[in-house]
C-alpha cells in the first residue's frame, strides 16, 4: 500500500538489468503508448488531416484529459471526437 511518505519508485524495485525508476518509466511509457497506438489507428484521417505533430499534442493533451476509464483498449477514444469539436486545434 502506498503511504504518503512513498513514491512510485519506492514501490517498485530494481532487478539486475535496470534500476526501479528505468522499470517505472518503462512501465508508464508502455501504458501510454498503447491507448495512443488504438487512438491513431481510430482516427487516421483525422492524424492525417491534423499532421503528426498536431494530432501527438492533441493526443497528449486528451489523455491527460481523460485517462484510460476502461480496460478495454478499443474504447479509449470515446471521448476524442468531443474533445476535438471543443479544441481549438481541432478546427
Amino acid at each position: 500500500i502506498k503511504t504518503p511518505a512513498s513514491s512510485d519508485s519506492d514501490l517498485v524495485v530494481s532487478d539486475q538489468k535496470l534500476k526501479a525508476s528505468e522499470r517505472l518509466h518503462t512501465y508508464k511509457r508502455s501504458s501510454y503508448l498503447k491507448p495512443y497506438s488504438c487512438l491513431s489507428d481510430d482516427f487516421q484521417v483525422t492524424k492525417v488531416f491534423l499532421g503528426e505533430d498536431r494530432f501527438d499534442k492533441l493526443a497528449e493533451s486528451y489523455f491527460s484529459r481523460y485517462p484510460a476509464d476502461t480496460h478495454f483498449i478499443n474504447e479509449c477514444g470515446k471521448h476524442f471526437p468531443d474533445f476535438l469539436a471543443k479544441s481549438n486545434e481541432g478546427n
